[in-house]
């Protein structure tokens, strides 16, 4: 196969090639409600805690806050009793490969971007013999200049895969070599284990089940089996939010419809719908949609690190199940 240039994406893409610059802070004595608004206002899954001089203390995620709420915690509880430290950075320097290699062996799904240190570390760094383009975590500022998440880089994936001549959403031209068995399929990167409930099911047990299982979705049946909706981490931190009890039906929050994908279907096809529809995980099914078979998440897009197509095998990884 003719060596694609998209091979080694990763590697020569930087982390301010990909990082969002916003990044959403709140001090350690704000309360988990007012976390939720913020999460909810800027669709982010955490916050970073940081103190009077702006320097990380810790994160919040929506886990935590789901933590929180299986425990009962009041509303009002301040973010320093659930927070997560320490705090994980990234030199926006570092390649995109590096920072997707520290957010797996860390078992995270984001890493901070730390503000560039002043010119003269990198001067004393240079006069020591060590590489002053290369940033230790240890010598990183603790002050946050932007967010790195498994989302972004498959963001970009998407765009760089979606210009290639091999693109699937550029349909085929005949003069090309190029096969549709090139291509990743969905079912070769999706997750084949789903979490289930019964929408009767109490809220309190699917809290406990997601909160478990460390995931951000539980598929929703009826007393069919049939597949009717769907609970995010999301809609139970709403649910906090609104000081809904633990023993009302799951069914009273969850969203609809249940979006999927066929799990033969081009990966590059099932990126573009999840980012056009701004999700961050699909169900796959096989032959009928109630069939489900896995899940697909924009973070098994990234860390299977090609975009969509076998022509960029030389990047990835091995997806490893979380730890």
């Amino acid at each position: 196969m003719p060596q694609d240039h998209h091979s080694d994406i990763l590697s020569k893409l930087t982390v301010q090639d990909a990082m969002r610059r916003l990044v959403v802070r709140l001090q350690a004595h704000v309360s988990i409600a007012d976390a939720i608004r913020q999460m909810i206002r800027f669709k982010v899954n955490a916050v970073l805690v940081t103190d009077e001089k702006n320097e990380a203390v810790g994160v919040v995620s929506k886990t935590n806050i789901l933590g929180a709420y299986y425990a009962y915690l009041p509303l009002v509880t301040p973010l320093s009793e659930v927070l997560v430290a320490p705090v994980l950075f990234c030199s926006p320097n570092d390649s995109l490969d590096k920072a997707l290699e520290r957010m797996r062996a860390h078992n995270v799904h984001r890493l901070y971007v730390a503000e560039q240190e002043i010119r003269g570390s990198r001067l004393v760094a240079g006069l020591l013999g060590a590489d002053p383009s290369r940033d230790s975590p240890s010598s990183l500022s603790r002050r946050a200049a932007g967010v790195l998440a498994y989302t972004d880089i498959a963001g970009l994936l998407y765009r760089y895969c979606h210009k290639c001549p091999r693109s699937t959403l550029r349909g085929t031209d005949p003069k090309s070599n190029q096969r549709l068995s090139d291509h990743l399929r969905v079912g070769e990167v999706m997750t084949a284990s789903v979490l289930e409930h019964r929408e009767s099911d109490l809220l309190g047990d699917v809290m406990e089940s997601v909160f478990r299982e460390r995931v951000r979705l539980a598929l929703m049946r009826d007393e069919k089996g049939l597949p009717t909706g769907v609970i995010s981490t999301s809609d139970l931190i709403i649910a906090y939010l609104h000081g809904l009890p633990h023993e009302i039906p799951a069914r009273e929050i969850m969203s609809q419809p249940v979006r999927g994908c066929e799990q033969n279907q081009p990966l590059e096809e099932a990126l573009q719908q999840m980012i056009f529809s701004d999700i961050q995980s699909i169900f796959v099914y096989k032959h009928s949609p109630g069939n489900i078979t896995g899940i697909l998440s924009l973070s098994e897009v990234a860390r299977a690190r090609s975009g969509s197509c076998k022509a960029c095998l030389a990047s990835r990884i091995q997806i490893e199940e979380p730890v």
